[in-house]
């Protein structure tokens, strides 16, 4: 059965109103476990008040189960969870569990909505614009003037979005691609693929949805160029690197976002439960062994890392000459 109705602060209504929410965490063989009613409405008034990461001991649990999210949801070795996911930890062993909403379009609409707000109520770093600190923790943590394109940036970039099924009452599936200037760029076991306008959507039974993500400085060439060491043929996972990972580097190196947790949903709860999977398809997917070591978290410092680089080296006054169409 599902848990109890958990209201949240109305200080957090949106248009959905006064909003409630189920949570649930997760048995190894994918079996949901209801949070009560103070708890559902502790874990999402927690999570809100600190989207980005943290922690909360679980009501009338205190001394055994606590729930972590964001960045305070690691695992061995200081790696996360997963993107932005949640677990519940015992507190005497240890032992991890994913935690899941029920409702989750509406809840990562209003998970992104307090997002965007905590940008502007966090501290200013005191070195402002001098920071060279550039790992995820110290800019979620505190607030850095805003990164401005070059003038030259004239690349438009856009989205693409097609669903592909999922599990029924879980979480739909996504193919997404980028596109820049209209040259489709996307992931699959062959590696990074490239055609004119949306093609490897073709097969979707609806249209795909095409979203517009801003202008950027670097051009398809130079994406293709930087993302194709990460992205080799024959190192796509359904769940741990697939075209969802793909279209999540681009965009961040084309104009500094993430994808939206949205289409990444199915991925989570299958990294989380990859046995429930394995039993949804038949035994036909079998995680990829050369897509174990895959970190996008990693590959977004090596991103930061290397843009700061390139700045120092390139003149705004002359073109790319990796970007002069052929």
């Amino acid at each position: 059965e599902l848990g109890h109705v958990a209201s949240l602060p109305s200080r957090h209504g949106n248009r959905y109103g006064i909003m409630a929410f189920h949570w649930n965490h997760l048995d190894p063989d994918g079996k949901r476990n209801p949070y009560s009613d103070a708890q559902n409405a502790a874990i999402s008034h927690a999570i809100l008040k600190a989207p980005r990461g943290g922690k909360l001991k679980v009501p009338t649990v205190e001394d055994r189960f606590q729930v972590c999210w964001g960045t305070e949801a690691t695992v061995r070795s200081g790696r996360r969870f997963n993107h932005s996911g949640i677990y519940q930890v015992n507190i005497t062993n240890g032992n991890k569990r994913v935690v899941e909403v029920n409702e989750i379009d509406a809840w990562i609409e209003l998970f992104e909505e307090a997002l965007a707000k905590e940008q502007f109520d966090k501290p200013r770093c005191r070195y402002w614009e001098k920071c060279y600190n550039h790992s995820q923790e110290h800019r979620q943590q505190f607030l850095h003037p805003e990164t401005t394109a070059p003038a030259k940036a004239t690349h438009k970039v856009q989205l693409v979005a097609s669903e592909l099924g999922g599990i029924p009452l879980v979480a739909t599936a996504y193919h997404t691609s980028v596109l820049v200037d209209g040259e489709e760029f996307s992931f699959s076991n062959n590696g990074i693929y490239r055609a004119k306008g949306p093609v490897s959507h073709q097969m979707a039974a609806k249209p795909p949805i095409i979203m517009e993500m801003g202008m950027s400085s670097e051009c398809g060439a130079r994406l293709f160029d930087v993302l194709k060491t990460f992205f080799r043929p024959g190192t796509y996972d359904l769940l741990g690197k697939n075209c969802n990972s793909f279209s999540d580097l681009a965009l961040y190196f084309l104009v500094q976002q993430r994808l939206r947790l949205k289409f990444r949903v199915l991925e989570r709860v299958g990294l989380s439960v990859p046995d429930l999977v394995t039993r949804i398809s038949k035994g036909e997917y079998v995680p990829n062994d050369k897509a174990a070591d895959f970190d996008s978290d990693a590959v977004v410092e090596w991103l930061d890392k290397a843009r700061l680089h390139d700045a120092s080296d390139k003149s705004t006054d002359s073109a790319d000459p990796e970007c002069v169409l052929q």
